[in-house]
């Protein structure tokens, strides 16, 4: 799940979580930097994504499991 930031803002970090495939690499990219975590063993994952602020930050979000299968990429602007 990514939650949208609507309108311009000061915010500089947002955390994104979901779900993912157990042990696949997540990356973020979009924002201020690339932002990577591991899913858990249950295919939890949650991590923080530096923001441009005063910025629209159009991240997306895609998993790569153990064999290098790559998921869809999820979206959203925050703007």
């Amino acid at each position: 799940m990514v939650a949208p930031v609507t309108s311009l803002t000061n915010l500089l970090v947002a955390e994104v979580s979901g779900t993912a495939e157990a042990g696949s690499n997540v990356e973020i990219t979009g924002g201020a930097s690339v932002a990577n975590t591991i899913a858990s063993p249950t295919g939890a994952f949650a991590v923080d994504v530096q923001l441009t602020a005063n910025s629209v930050n159009s991240l997306s979000v895609v998993a790569t499991d153990a064999s290098n299968n790559v998921s869809p990429a999820a979206n959203v602007d925050t703007n």
